[in-house]
């Protein structure tokens, strides 16, 4: 069930003297509260939003004129969908159409950086939905708290990362899927922030870093991690993400044991790298 409000100067069944009102009148109050205290200073067309395990509220801002007075004013028009055992991003997206690619990176940019989501029309159809859709894939960590943001006017910076989720979810199977999954598995296991992991270099010789392994300690935790940090890297320049798990198989000229010990420590650390090391042994 969506339950939908508007505060506006119209007149509705609530009011008809031209005040702001809410209509209808008594619900969701404490929500409603907060949703008028962020509208503030913000011109339209926007639209604001807020999500949280088993709920979403989206919000349009729209400009209206007061019907007595004949004042310019800006109104707020609600949507708010709740279902503790649903999904945020389940329910937002049951308040929208579906969204295209440039949505999606839209909305990946602005999840990930300050929640502002930029474009060039704040009321075009599909934006819930392409939030709902990077909500939904986006690292343990950011799905599971409450998410405040708003959609304004202006261009995103959608290259890198962002650019990488839109496709991965409008391209399943293809290399900037691969990344984004290696990535959200790693920054899951972790603990880290996503961006941060994206953002990193895996700098050096990974075939010395092998070596060194090979000739020290029986832990291949520090090697398995940086062989997967260079999947990563290799998949989010667009390359084949498998190719370094051939070099670390071919190249490395470890001892059978310990290039066995490597992978199964790689495999272990996501199932997107579970299948890259998989299918070297196919």
């Amino acid at each position: 069930m969506i339950r939908r409000a508007q505060l506006s100067k119209d007149v509705t069944p609530v009011a008809r003297d031209g005040a702001f009102h809410w209509s209808p009148a008594d619900a969701d109050g404490e929500l409603r509260a907060r949703f008028v205290e962020r509208m503030r200073g913000i011109a339209p067309p926007a639209a604001l939003f807020e999500l949280a395990p088993g709920h979403a509220a989206w919000a349009t801002l729209f400009a209206g004129i007061a019907p007595i007075d004949q004042r310019h004013y800006t109104g707020l028009a609600l949507a708010i969908a709740d279902d503790p055992d649903a999904g945020s991003a389940a329910l937002l997206a049951t308040l929208d159409d579906a969204p295209g690619v440039a949505h999606l990176a839209e909305a990946a940019a602005g999840l990930l950086g300050d929640g502002v989501v930029r474009v060039a029309d704040p009321t075009a159809p599909g934006l819930a939905a392409a939030i709902a859709r990077v909500l939904a894939v986006l690292p343990r960590a950011m799905r599971m708290r409450t998410i405040v943001g708003a959609v304004r006017r202006g261009a995103a910076v959608i290259d890198g990362l962002p650019a990488v989720i839109a496709h991965a979810l409008v391209e399943p199977g293809s290399r900037a899927a691969i990344a984004w999954s290696v990535c959200r598995e790693l920054a899951d296991r972790r603990g880290v922030d996503c961006r941060a992991l994206a953002a990193s270099d895996p700098a050096g010789d990974l075939v010395a870093t092998l070596h060194a392994w090979g000739r020290g300690t029986d832990d291949p935790d520090a090697a398995a991690d940086a062989l997967a940090d260079r999947v990563l890297a290799t998949a989010l320049a667009g390359g084949d993400p498998s190719a370094p798990i051939g070099e670390a198989r071919w190249s490395a000229l470890l001892p059978a044991r310990r290039r066995t010990a490597l992978l199964a420590a790689v495999a272990d650390r996501g199932a997107t790298l579970r299948a890259l090391v998989e299918s070297h042994h196919a």
